[in-house]
């Protein structure tokens, strides 16, 4: 018997948290190992003393904030996981169905396209988070450096006994650490709100393409190709792909002639080696008809679109993968072929 993976579409992104199909939001939050609060030998009295006192209730502060900011990166980053998972699952559903094609603004395409256009909405939302972030760690950076020159500068403050110039030299110290800490985290923050912006600028093109497949139903029209949602210029099914791989170079080679027959172990097995062998992988999954058989012309194309959405669940990337459809009359029944690009 055939195991089925159409319904792992749920599951789709299950390998997205270490290359982040949805925004790269980073890997891990910066170690602040100056998160710490402060502590100091016993007041001394002498104006340095007081100095140093107000000097790390504003280190501390800082460090205060600074954690908050990580807390909040944190947040953020887990809102963006499960929105970008989100869209790439409504996306993966929509791609399946529009290349089996579908009716013309068929209800439940319009309802899925405007699902992804609020998960969108979202991402637009985290992206304005971040860049909030990315404005209060460097207010926190410039506060951090004019703390460390009133610090450097109250070495000459007369009156001082040795306590306080110790204590100036772990503020000093602190404030260092913190100013690294704090660079480190806008570096990451900074990175993760470009990545955001690119993934909703790319999200956005792609549902600008989905719109127009939608309203037709398919991924064609009157024998032109359209570039899909996430393979761009190729068409998700061209009707005479350019330069199409033959048959005997297929990495996966699928017979229909029974349609419960049991691939996916070879499909999982074939595109997992070739991801090792090269993680930016590219697959270009092939509908074939025999052309001398009465077969509908979707036939094969049905079985692509089963194949097309197995690959998802197995952890592919929709993006990387292209759809293409044609006839052999040296087959007798449907074939699908996988092929790497």
């Amino acid at each position: 018997m055939k195991k089925y993976l159409l319904f792992a579409l749920p599951f789709v992104l299950s390998a997205c948290s270490s290359d982040m199909l949805f925004p790269k939001t980073g890997n891990t939050i910066v170690t602040n190992p100056a998160s710490e609060k402060v502590v100091l030998s016993s007041k001394t009295g002498t104006l340095v003393g007081d100095r140093v006192n107000t000097y790390k209730n504003e280190l501390n502060g800082i460090r205060g904030e600074m954690n908050k900011v990580s807390t909040n990166l944190s947040k953020v980053r887990e809102s963006a996981l499960a929105t970008s998972k989100k869209y790439y699952e409504i996306i993966a559903e929509m791609e399946t169905k529009l290349s089996l094609g579908t009716t013309p603004s068929n209800p439940k395409m319009v309802a899925l396209y405007n699902n992804a256009q609020n998960a969108l909405q979202d991402s637009d939302l985290q992206s304005a988070d971040l860049n909030n972030l990315v404005a209060e760690v460097s207010a926190l950076g410039a506060n951090s450096g004019v703390l460390a020159q009133n610090i450097k500068a109250t070495y000459a403050v007369p009156g001082a006994l040795d306590v306080d110039h110790d204590n100036l030299r772990v503020l000093e110290n602190g404030t260092e650490q913190t100013a690294v800490s704090l660079k480190n985290l806008l570096n990451e923050i900074s990175a993760d709100a470009n990545a955001q912006k690119a993934f909703t600028d790319n999200a956005r093109l792609q549902l600008l393409r989905l719109n127009d497949a939608v309203a037709r139903g398919n991924f064609n029209s009157a024998g032109a190709t359209v570039a899909p949602a996430f393979s761009a210029p190729k068409a998700p099914i061209a009707r005479t792909p350019l330069n199409a791989p033959s048959g005997k170079d297929a990495l996966v080679k699928i017979n229909f002639a029974d349609e419960n027959v049991d691939y996916i172990q070879s499909l999982e097995s074939s595109v997992s080696n070739a991801l090792k062998t090269n993680p930016n992988t590219k697959f270009l999954v092939k509908a074939m008809n025999p052309s001398n058989k009465k077969l509908s012309k979707d036939e094969a194309k049905k079985y692509a679109a089963q194949v097309f959405a197995d690959m998802i669940a197995l952890g592919v990337e929709p993006q990387k993968i292209n759809l293409a459809a044609g006839q052999d009359s040296l087959l007798t029944s449907p074939h699908v072929f996988v092929y790497t690009r």
